[in-house]
């Protein structure tokens, strides 16, 4: 709890400082929390004037998120029974570790020449299909949890783009992160030129999964970032996360429209 209540400090703070600043919690993965790219999350923060709690935490799995720990963060400051917070927006970003992360071989078959000529066939559909339960129902929970402690507070998540899957890993001072997705097709032995295909696919079928989610709920938002940095390589820093201008980019001409939409209906 010593980070969380690190965190509390300094959102309360600002709260008392700018007391007119619309409330925002998040909880998410690198795309909100990467710490030397401009993320979405600092995007945010440069064009609104948005008071965010972060909970977020590269690395973490959607299906994470949704363990006890880091749900009853979440549970609790929703709960807030003592009426401390003003949370006007639940931004959540999570699923791209779930899919194309480095478990990402888990979802695949070993590739054979003499049958598998698409990217569709190199796919566990079965293992897949359990993995795109398992974050669906974590959308879901997340959903109820909202349901049941603050019903009009609208969540706003993403797609994750068309990543590219071209063996880059993050670096970042000494360290070195990644790459995921290219090693875990090598390791099944599957060829370049199928690549980019199974990455689109695996993060299209999660893409239409939100969708359907926000289909039935009109406080869920999905930020549709799909096609929005056009497979430009200089817009990637690695394999799964934009560079700056990317970041800037996906924020200007996807969140936009979403956000501004949302915070006028609450505002």
């Amino acid at each position: 709890m010593g980070l969380l209540t690190s965190k509390l400090g300094r959102f309360e703070d600002r709260v008392e400082d700018h007391p007119k600043m619309v409330q925002v919690l998040a909880e998410g993965d690198s795309w909100f929390a990467i710490r030397d790219v401009k993320n979405i999350l600092r995007q945010l923060k440069k064009r609104y004037d948005l008071n965010i709690l972060s909970l977020a935490k590269s690395g973490d799995e959607a299906i994470e998120m949704m363990t006890w720990d880091q749900k009853q963060k979440i549970h609790d400051l929703l709960e807030d029974p003592e009426n401390e917070y003003d949370f006007k927006l639940l931004l959540f970003s999570g699923g791209g570790n779930d899919v194309v992360g480095p478990e990402m071989w888990h979802l695949l078959k070993e590739y054979d020449a003499g049958t598998m000529t698409a990217p569709e066939q190199c796919i566990n559909k079965k293992m897949w299909n359990i993995k795109k339960t398992q974050i669906q129902m974590t959308y879901l929970e997340l959903i109820e949890i909202r349901n049941n402690l603050k019903p009009d507070l609208d969540i706003v998540a993403h797609t994750y783009d068309q990543a590219i899957p071209n063996g880059k890993a993050h670096k970042f001072l000494f360290f070195k992160f990644g790459p995921w997705m290219r090693p875990s097709m090598k390791k099944r032995n599957i060829p370049k030129k199928l690549h980019q295909g199974i990455v689109d696919i695996l993060l299209g079928d999660m893409r239409r999964m939100l969708f359907d989610i926000q289909k039935n709920d009109p406080h869920f938002h999905v930020v549709d970032t799909w096609g929005t940095l056009q497979r430009d390589q200089d817009l990637w820093t690695d394999e799964l996360h934009p560079t700056n201008a990317g970041f800037k980019k996906i924020v200007t001409e996807a969140w936009k429209p979403i956000l501004e939409g949302v915070l006028d209906r609450k505002l």
